[in-house]
């Protein structure tokens, strides 16, 4: 789960219904964009502070999931 990305800025516009790390899956979610693209990355091992991804964190998304199924059906 990275936090990176890039839209325009139209597509941000609006309330959105979920909280925390989820906001560009709401996005894709809510707008349907007719194009998106992907750009990898490679991680490197982490020098400093650890990781926020916690299995409650986990839970968290896929049940942000069944709940962005239920709001937007796509």
């Amino acid at each position: 789960m990275s936090n990176f990305f890039a839209i325009k800025r139209e597509l941000a516009l609006g309330e959105t219904k979920l909280k925390g790390f989820k906001i560009l899956l709401e996005i894709l979610s809510a707008r349907c964009p007719k194009k998106v693209a992907e750009v990898p990355y490679m991680f490197q091992r982490r020098k400093y502070g650890k990781s926020k991804l916690t299995f409650k964190e986990i839970i968290n998304y896929v049940r942000d999931l069944y709940r962005l199924q239920k709001i937007y059906g796509n």
